[in-house]
């Protein structure tokens, strides 16, 4: 997961990058917030901290994330974000 300086999320929240919450990225997955959670803290999927209680999710990322899990074929389980394979 990425923290980012203040800076840099003001920057990213004024270009309007289509980020999106647990909440929203749960339902475009079909998966439980509680899950999202999970996924994040064990670094499988990327995401980037506001503050110590807020995440959000760039729509791109996901979707290139989600491209690369379908490239590699496996089915139930989510490779890491960072494998470099």
């Amino acid at each position: 997961m990425t923290t980012l300086p203040l800076t840099d999320v003001r920057d990213i929240l004024m270009q309007n990058q289509n980020l999106m919450t647990v909440t929203e990225l749960s339902q475009y997955l079909k998966l439980a917030p509680q899950t999202i959670y999970n996924m994040v803290s064990e670094n499988r999927i990327p995401a980037y901290r506001i503050n110590s209680r807020c995440l959000r999710f760039r729509l791109e990322e996901i979707e290139e994330w989600l491209s690369k899990v379908k490239q590699k074929g496996r089915v139930g389980r989510v490779p890491e974000i960072m494998d470099s394979s």
